[in-house]
């Protein structure tokens, strides 16, 4: 069967204005779809519609490059995506206030923040580690004695790492 140009190009303008009437009826329904839920769910919906926010879920699992997820974090995942409460977390915080996901993602003593503090203490220190001795986590510092200084000045206060030769040989650095 033989079209010609002109009836060619109007089969393309047709499909292209269905294509377009399809698009325009999808946005309105999701529109109307997403003015029915409640704030919370929607905001959580915007979020996993923006541009390469499933992308993890496309990912090689490569263990080596630490793309691995297992089976707790992947079902966490997804429940932190779409709201969900995670099983088996804390109703309640080590601060005393309830573990909700926003608490535990801003919590500096008990939630993720610590955690992921932690992850940076523990890398900065096996970095230093390897170009440096006598590193610790977590020393502790002298009492004070009537200096002034700033921060932490309770007794028993502790740096994230120290470390035995990093800007001069036999000098302690504090991190």
């Amino acid at each position: 069967m033989i079209i010609d140009q002109s009836t060619r190009e109007a089969m393309e303008s047709k499909k292209s204005a269905c294509l377009l009437e399809h698009e325009k009826k999808t946005k309105s329904a999701y529109q109307d779809i997403l003015q029915r839920l409640p704030d919370t769910l929607q905001r959580f919906t915007l979020l996993n519609s923006e541009k390469g926010a499933s992308i993890w879920l496309t990912t090689l699992p490569l263990q080596s490059c630490g793309y691995y997820l297992n089976k707790e974090a992947f079902r966490d995942a997804l429940c932190m995506r779409y709201g969900w409460r995670i099983p088996n977390m804390a109703a309640v915080c080590v601060c005393g206030s309830m573990n909700t996901m926003n608490h535990a993602l801003i919590c500096p003593r008990g939630g993720f923040v610590i955690k992921r503090h932690n992850e940076i203490r523990d890398l900065e220190a096996e970095l230093l580690d390897e170009v440096c001795t006598s590193v610790q986590k977590e020393p502790m510092l002298q009492s004070l004695t009537g200096e002034a200084v700033r921060g932490n000045q309770a007794d028993g206060a502790r740096l994230d790492v120290s470390a035995v030769g990093f800007w001069r040989p036999s000098e302690r650095m504090f991190a």
